[in-house]
């Protein structure tokens, strides 16, 4: 499973707070070779493997240790077909949204993963806010576009769905 970490707020250098997630993670810092599961630091942000979901104990007693810090981990693995964000600050989850998909047709639309850490990523306005909501909605409208547009779509054998499936209103949402 890939996890991706942002820390807001970190002052302490990158490289020093990675060795602390690793200890936390993995019990000691971990040799940066291939095969190991280690954290690496990309623009900032931190990226590294687990076998299974997140270790979310391991960074919410990091957080405990990093106070004025919000932790806004990311994970994805396609052979589980999970995905999901946590927000995590002062020893807590705050928020989380763990969803099954990520390798169907329809994945996106009957489990959707909203942005959780926008609001985490500094003080935003009302008019920001709304503004979000307006990319996630444009968002979801692109996706039905694409899987409408998609050959295994189109092409599909027959099914009870295909039978109810009005082919010209289908032909012109598309075109």
């Amino acid at each position: 499973m890939i996890n991706w970490l942002t820390v807001v707020g970190l002052r302490e250098n990158p490289q020093d707070f990675a060795k602390d997630l690793e200890t936390e993670m993995y019990g000691r810092v971990v040799p940066h070779v291939s095969g190991n599961l280690f954290v690496e630091v990309i623009g900032g942000d931190f990226e590294y493997s687990t076998k299974r979901e997140p270790e979310l104990n391991a960074l919410i007693e990091l957080s405990k240790k990093y106070r004025e810090y919000t932790f806004l981990l990311a994970f994805w693995c396609s052979e589980i077909e999970r995905r999901g964000q946590v927000v995590i600050r002062n020893g807590a989850v705050l928020e989380s949204i763990h969803r099954i998909g990520d390798s169907g047709l329809f994945d996106a639309i009957k489990h959707p993963v909203i942005d959780l850490f926008a609001p985490y990523r500094r003080e935003r306005t009302l008019s920001e806010c709304a503004e979000d909501r307006l990319h996630d909605a444009i968002g979801i409208v692109r996706g039905l576009i694409t899987i409408m547009e998609d050959k295994r779509f189109k092409n599909s054998v027959p099914t009870p769905y295909n039978d109810v499936r009005d082919k010209e209103r289908t032909q012109e949402v598309s075109s």
